[in-house]
């Protein structure tokens, strides 16, 4: 895989942005277009010296070893480094968390995804050679990246056909997702995937990990049927880069089987 990396300014965003976008190494050897998945927390993707801890998900090394993957476009654009932007922007509700030190944080997922979706992807579309059709197209993220990715298909279901979320955070506002979902047309949606890991904790008096993601699963199989929703428990998954990408390619072949 290709790698190509940009930093502008996002008026929409209000901050500065680093965008990756990975190309397949067989772009430039023929017309083909391509499926595309976009990610949340870009800098966590790609490259170990813009990440946060130092943990990828691998993605290039994943391709390296393995040339055989279904051939997608990457487009990853990173989290907010202000503080708690990344929360702001992840999340279109503003978190209950009582007793929590991020109680009142988020509320900025709809101007996020405005972005994404009317802004950038048609800017994606536009300069490479994508398969821009809804069914092409899938978006994916952990933990609240994961909250954001599940909340981008009940928003723009006729955007993302995929939607993935690893150890997402529905804690934060489950009641509000729940109502999202009983609201939101989704008869267009192909597959949703979702995991947490057994080891994984929210903290404080929060529903855990395990516990809401359960609960979102349930309503989701309700909402479009069992056949389209993958939900799996990981054993012994914690909540780190280091386990995500351990899971990042069969979710890749059953997002682009």
């Amino acid at each position: 895989m290709k790698l190509i990396k940009r930093e502008f300014y996002c008026e929409p965003l209000q901050r500065d942005v680093r965008l990756y976008i990975g190309l397949p190494k067989t772009y430039d050897l023929s017309n083909r277009r391509y499926p595309v998945l976009y990610m949340q927390d870009g800098h966590n993707v790609f490259l170990k010296e813009d990440s946060f801890i130092g943990h990828t998900w691998q993605m290039l090394e994943m391709y390296d070893k393995h040339p055989n993957l279904k051939e997608i476009i990457v487009v990853a654009m990173d989290a907010s480094s202000k503080e708690n932007g990344r929360l702001y922007e992840y999340s279109p509700f503003v978190f209950n968390l009582k007793d929590s030190d991020f109680d009142g944080c988020g509320g900025g997922g709809d101007v996020y995804l405005d972005y994404l979706v009317n802004h950038l992807k048609p800017s994606i579309d536009s300069e490479f050679r994508t398969l821009s059709e809804q069914k092409h197209t899938a978006i994916m993220g952990s933990s609240l990246g994961g909250f954001i990715s599940i909340y981008a298909g009940l928003k723009y279901p006729k955007t993302f056909g995929k939607l993935a979320s690893l150890s997402g955070s529905f804690f934060v506002a489950l009641k509000e997702m729940l109502e999202s979902i009983e609201l939101a047309d989704m008869s267009n949606i192909d597959l949703i995937y979702m995991d947490s890991g057994d080891q994984e904790v929210a903290g404080g008096d929060s529903i855990d990990y395990l516990k809401s993601n359960e609960i979102i699963m349930k309503k989701l199989v309700k909402k479009i049927g069992e056949d389209k929703v993958v939900y799996k428990v990981i054993k012994g998954g914690k909540h780190s880069e280091v386990d995500w990408s351990k899971r990042l390619r069969p979710i890749i072949q059953s997002l682009f089987d």
